[in-house]
């Protein structure tokens, strides 16, 4: 009797499948090459029983002809049939659109989260201050007044002041003793370039507005004071984005040269999850890109939609006033560059992801709406990484501002406009990063001025090992299995 098969061989696959799949062997471990070659074979004998067409490939029928499997399994046969079938990649990943929570959902736990921390007296206090009615009815007074981050800063500042006490055994409390215990372990932070001054006003900024409105009946004078005296200070010494802003000329190159190179590498790409890092790594080039050109804030640049933002031609970004801070539109035109940029990304990489009928330009690896705090965290980690510096998005901007005042430094109001700074005061204080941009682009002429007269018109091109064949482990380890087994039969 016949041994029974759940696979059929290569040797009676089709010979066009068969030339399809061997098309890629080249890209293949040994052990990747056997894996999706059964697989395959699995895919080729359902479909020979069943009487279907080999090239029909559903969703419905990936699922019923891999129930019973593991999920790695299953991924398998998925990623062995899209190889051959490169046209079925849309219907096998097609992702559905994943359950979001709401901003008051998230503002609910965060909520939760900080007061189960605080002191029994400061939470029974603050409780009906920041109740979340499911109806929105109700609500408490704090979260109709304050905005979600106004609340998530001033809650998250606390809990750390209050953590801050029961580390160093004192009462969690807000009083003269522990904001000076405070202020006393900070300066040795700062000292040692672990925190900035800034960072303290910060902290004494969100501890007096959360303190005061949580218990109103005591006298908060002395921490304001405290507030306000550190302010003084905090403005003599420098913040620091100043020493991350960057050449716009330099940030764009830079965006331009990622999303060459993630676009080979979704070219090149022979499973889904390297499709996905490829898509990460071009949306945050993307994004990078285009607040060069158009500075929003990040919160803004995170929404953007393709239906609702993007002009019909995608030279154009409209933001209504109700999705900007200063709560007036803004309209921001678009190079050709970047619009050639959009159209590539949502084409080749945003496919990858967006699940059907989603709109937003930028999304997260599972197609759910992406956070700004997340995607200025990836920019920030790019920039690192190409650049030396951690340019997040708020920097990026004031690196467009201290363009704009060293090319034209008679131009703040228009810097202003760009920026939408409602108090011009607030476009003047990047008259000293404008400075450094200036002071750096004279350093580099007088460079290039020297090596001329020096005779020296080539770069020092640094060694790379781009030519060296990456090491595959599974393929050593096979290697290793074929010697054994060959010794072992001498």
């Amino acid at each position: 009797m016949g041994k029974h098969r759940i696979s059929l061989p290569p040797a009676e696959w089709p010979v066009e499948i068969r030339d399809r799949f061997e098309a890629h062997a080249d890209r293949l471990s040994i052990h990747q090459n056997r894996r999706l070659s059964r697989c395959l074979g699995r895919w080729l004998k359902a479909a020979r029983d069943e009487g279907v067409p080999p090239d029909n490939v559903t969703v419905d029928l990936w699922h019923a002809r891999t129930s019973g499997l593991s999920k790695d399994a299953r991924n398998s046969v998925r990623q062995a049939v899209v190889l051959v079938y490169p046209e079925a990649r849309a219907i096998l990943f097609a992702r559905k659109a994943p359950k979001v929570r709401s901003k008051r959902e998230k503002l609910t736990s965060l909520i939760d989260r900080n007061l189960a921390r605080w002191p029994e007296d400061w939470r029974k206090a603050a409780e009906p201050l920041l109740h979340i009615d499911p109806d929105e009815l109700n609500d408490g007074i704090l979260i109709q007044v304050w905005s979600h981050k106004t609340i998530k800063g001033r809650l998250e500042y606390l809990s750390t002041h209050f953590a801050f006490c029961r580390d160093n055994g004192l009462s969690p409390d807000v009083t003269p003793r522990t904001v000076r215990a405070n202020l006393q372990h900070r300066q040795l932070r700062c000292a040692s370039g672990e925190l900035r001054i800034g960072g303290t006003h910060v902290y004494l900024c969100q501890l007096s507005g959360m303190a005061s409105a949580i218990r109103p009946n005591r006298n908060w004078e002395w921490l304001r004071k405290t507030r306000d005296r550190m302010k003084k200070i905090a403005k003599h010494h420098p913040s620091r984005n100043d020493g991350r802003v960057i050449e716009i000329t330099e940030l764009r190159n830079a965006a331009l040269k990622e999303l060459a190179a993630a676009s080979k590498q979704q070219t090149q790409a022979i499973n889904h999850r390297q499709r996905v890092a490829a898509h990460t790594q071009a949306r945050t080039a993307l994004a990078m890109f285009l607040l060069s050109e158009a500075p929003v804030r990040i919160e803004s640049a995170a929404g953007i939609a393709t239906d609702r933002h993007l002009s019909e031609d995608g030279r154009t970004v409209t933001l209504q006033a109700h999705e900007t801070k200063e709560r007036a539109m803004d309209t921001r035109q678009l190079s050709d560059e970047a619009v050639a940029a959009i159209k590539h990304f949502v084409t080749l990489h945003r496919a990858v992801v967006a699940p059907r009928d989603e709109t937003r330009l930028f999304l997260a690896d599972d197609g759910a709406p992406l956070s700004a705090a997340h995607l200025s965290r990836t920019i920030g980690d790019l920039c690192q990484t190409m650049l030396g510096k951690r340019t997040t998005a708020h920097v990026i901007r004031n690196s467009v501002a201290s363009f704009i005042l060293s090319e034209a430094p008679e131009e703040v109001g228009l810097a202003s406009v760009i920026l939408h700074h409602s108090d011009p005061e607030t476009t003047d204080a990047y008259n000293g990063t404008a400075d450094q941009v200036i002071a750096g682009n004279k350093l580099r002429e007088t460079r290039s001025a020297s090596a001329k007269s020096a005779g020296v018109t080539k770069k020092i091109q640094r060694k790379t090992h781009s030519g060296r064949k990456t090491r595959s482990l599974r393929a050593e380890l096979a290697q290793r299995r074929s010697r054994s087994g060959r010794h072992s039969s001498v």
